[in-house]
């Protein structure tokens, strides 16, 4: 989609639609239909969709799912490096339960 307005339109729709899809089936009690998508997701990836996300400003909820999908994507492909830079920066900036 070359239109950046018809892109940011379509990437709130889709981030909103996939938020409620999912709050739904955990307010629910639906466990079996949040796995689904989990697994969706596991298999199918979120590349396209994410992509769609990559441009939106990091306040709006597709931004801030961009940025989750990032830091989801830098633990499953290097968690041990993040787990070491998680650990290093805690004594620089303590991290608060």
């Amino acid at each position: 989609m070359a239109d950046p307005a018809g892109r940011s339109e379509a990437a709130h729709a889709l981030a909103g639609a996939l938020v409620r899809a999912g709050r739904m089936a955990a307010d629910a009690g639906d466990q079996r239909a949040v796995g689904r998508a989990v697994r969706l997701v596991d298999e199918h990836g979120l590349e396209t969709i994410a992509e769609l996300w990559a441009d939106a400003a990091p306040v709006t909820l597709p931004g801030v799912l961009w940025q989750l999908y990032l830091l989801r994507t830098w633990v499953r492909t290097d968690g041990v490096g993040v787990a070491r830079l998680y650990e290093r920066g805690q004594h620089a900036a303590p991290v608060c339960d």
